[in-house]
């Protein structure tokens, strides 16, 4: 793979604007080129994507951070394509691409970026500070998936509420406020709740056949522990819209009590 400035000029003007699109939601996201590629990140946190140039022909090609078992949002009119091999490594950290010759499309692409592979580049202090917090019992039957807690309670979680990487792509597109009840726990304690919340996994799980890969903005969303809590306090899980009205009406009742 040729460097940036050994490129085509048609694959240097597509690395240029893809910058130039990414800058539009974070404006301090930089390109750093190397002997093979080109590093996208914002200083202080992992790179994101790498570039790959061509030294004929206008396209570039994009390697994106992602996890394999979390399908990539906002992907509809764009191609995006897995590595063959994503057991380990490099390939495992960054296992999506993308090859871009329309330059209609960049801004598609670097929404794309933005939404699923930059927020999995923090830095690990900061990753294990996000990780850092309760979950609740959840909906997988516990033949399945046991978690002990003490020596005796055991709770089962669904695996895709907890999903690492699903959570920090949602959480990043929805923030950290309660999509039901919009309760926001640092507006309310301060620093002590800053990143606080829970995820919810939309599909019920007898829907969800071999091969599912979940989606972070179709398939999750973010809501405190109250309203988590009483979602599942039916199984099948209760639907969002019903807990939506229910707080909308109680709401109302109280004031007009």
């Amino acid at each position: 793979m040729p460097s940036h400035n050994n490129a085509s000029k048609e694959s240097q003007h597509l690395c240029h604007r893809l910058v130039e699109e990414l800058q539009h939601f974070l404006p301090d996201v930089v390109r750093s080129e190397s002997k093979d590629t080109c590093a996208l990140y914002v200083p202080g946190k992992n790179r994101f994507a790498y570039v790959y140039h061509r030294s004929v022909g206008g396209f570039i090609r994009v390697y994106f951070r992602g996890d394999v078992s979390v399908a990539p949002a906002l992907q509809k009119q764009l191609s995006v394509h897995v590595r063959p091999k994503v057991e380990k490594g490099w390939d495992k950290e960054f296992p999506y691409f993308i090859e871009i010759k329309n330059i209609e499309l960049l801004p598609a692409v670097a929404n794309l970026l933005i939404t699923n592979a930059y927020p999995l580049s923090e830095k690990k202090k900061e990753e294990k500070k996000l990780e850092n917090e309760s979950h609740l019992p959840e909906e997988i039957p516990q033949s399945l998936i046991p978690l002990v807690e003490g020596a005796s309670k055991t709770i089962s979680v669904n695996v895709y509420e907890r999903n690492a990487t699903a959570r920090k792509i949602c959480i990043a597109h929805y923030g950290c406020i309660c999509q039901l009840c919009e309760f926001d726990f640092e507006n309310t304690y301060g620093s002590l709740g800053e990143g606080i919340i829970h995820i919810h996994h939309l599909t019920p799980l007898a829907q969800i056949g071999e091969g599912y890969q979940v989606d972070p903005l179709a398939d999750l969303i973010p809501v405190c522990p109250n309203c988590h809590a009483v979602i599942h306090r039916r199984n099948p899980p209760i639907d969002i819209e019903t807990i939506r009205k229910s707080i909308k009406k109680n709401s109302r009742t109280k004031f007009s009590a």
